[in-house]
C-alpha cells in the first residue's frame, strides 16, 4: 500500500482550498482515480461553492488523505472542466445516489509528502 492506493478511486479525502485574501476552507471528497501516469488526480466537483469558489480565484491546493499504509499530503494546482475528457471521465465514475458532476477538477501533483513518515515522496 502507498499513496497511489490512499488517492485511488472511491477512496476519501480533505481538499483544501483558499481565497486569494488567504481565508482557507476544507471538505471531504471522494477520489475518481489518478490520471496521467502518476502526475494527476481526478475529482468531481457537486456541491463545493465555497471551493468552487476559491479555485477560480486560487488554484492552489492540498488533498490529504490516509489508508492503511499512513496519511498523505498532495499539494498542486487545480483546473476546472466544464466538458471535454475529465468532465466525461468524472460523470462516469460517479457513483449511485450522489449528485451529478458540474465539474471536473484535476489536481496537477507538485508534491507528494508521506506525513507518517515526515518525507516528501514527490
Amino acid at each position: 500500500m502507498g499513496w497511489k492506493e490512499a488517492y485511488s478511486f472511491g477512496q476519501e479525502a480533505v481538499l483544501v482550498t483558499s481565497s486569494m485574501s488567504g481565508d482557507p476552507h476544507a471538505i471531504y471528497v471522494i477520489c475518481k482515480g489518478i490520471e496521467t501516469g502518476d502526475k494527476q488526480i481526478l475529482l468531481s466537483v457537486c456541491q463545493m461553492n465555497k471551493s468552487l469558489t476559491n479555485l477560480k480565484e486560487n488554484t492552489k491546493l492540498c488533498l490529504v488523505t490516509k489508508d492503511d499504509s499512513g496519511y498523505y499530503r498532495i499539494k498542486g494546482t487545480g483546473t476546472l472542466y466544464s466538458s471535454g475528457r475529465y468532465f466525461d471521465l468524472a460523470v462516469e465514475r460517479n457513483t449511485k445516489g450522489t449528485p451529478t458532476p458540474n465539474f471536473a477538477l484535476v489536481i496537477d501533483i507538485e508534491s507528494i509528502h508521506d506525513v507518517d513518515k515526515v518525507r516528501r515522496i514527490l
